[in-house]
């Protein structure tokens, strides 16, 4: 499972336009990440739940 720290912004949205999903997720993604420092998908309060199901399932919160 690779992390998504190794993500850029620009690769994420094409990740999210690649899976039928909206570009603006990345930028929401990024936020959590790195402003709000989560660490886990779950603490991302503005995501719907099967969009955090799928990025548990493909991606891991690894820190830097």
């Amino acid at each position: 499972m690779e992390s998504i720290y190794n993500y850029t912004l620009e690769k994420l949205e094409n990740y999210f336009l690649d899976h039928q999903e909206k570009k603006f997720k990345a930028t929401q993604i990024f936020d959590w990440l790195y402003r709000k420092k989560v660490h886990s998908f779950e603490e991302m309060t503005n995501l719907k739940k099967d969009l955090i199901e799928k990025l548990k399932k493909e991606f891991s919160i690894t820190s830097l």
